[in-house]
This record gives structure tokens, C-alpha cells and sequence, in this order.
């Protein structure tokens, strides 16, 4: 596993030691891009959203709907997810 070669180093942030923190983020990214593949109608991506973030989604359209495969919300059908470039 190539991206593992960081797990060597050992840093320390406030006394928190950041390889397990590190590894968690790749792997989170791992299953981020294999669930994304489980999207409906366009949604591809997993994200942070806090409240105001989904209340906006919300008010642009978006489903915020649990998608019945993967148990997440999903904010499918708000018009985005658009690739022209203006």
C-alpha cells in the first residue's frame, strides 16, 4: 500500500499522535469515493454539511433524502452537479 509509507512518521499535535488521525482521513477518502458510486441522480460526492449548509441545499432544490442503499442523507435534484463552465 503506497499511501501508507506516511504512517512511519511520527508527529505529535497537542499530544495527539497524527498517524491514526492520517490513516483514518485515507481511509475515510477510500470509502468517500466507493460509496459515491452508490449515488442517485447525479449525487457522486460525501461531504460536511452543517445545518445552515443544508438548509440551503434544501432551499435550492435538493431532496434531503436518506438514500436506502447507503443510510446517508442525500440532496439529490437541486440543479447542481452541473459541469459547464460559464
Amino acid at each position: 500500500m503506497e499511501q501508507a509509507i506516511w504512517l512511519r512518521k511520527k508527529i505529535s499535535i497537542n499530544g495527539v499522535e497524527t498517524r491514526m488521525i492520517k490513516l483514518k482521513i485515507w481511509l475515510y477518502n477510500w470509502l468517500a469515493k466507493d460509496l459515491g458510486k452508490l449515488g442517485r441522480e447525479g449525487d457522486t460526492e460525501l461531504a460536511h454539511v452543517n445545518t445552515w449548509e443544508a438548509n440551503l441545499l434544501k432551499a435550492h432544490g435538493g431532496s434531503g433524502t436518506i438514500n436506502p442503499v447507503t443510510g446517508l442523507r442525500e440532496y439529490k435534484g437541486g440543479g447542481g452537479g452541473s459541469n459547464t463552465n460559464n
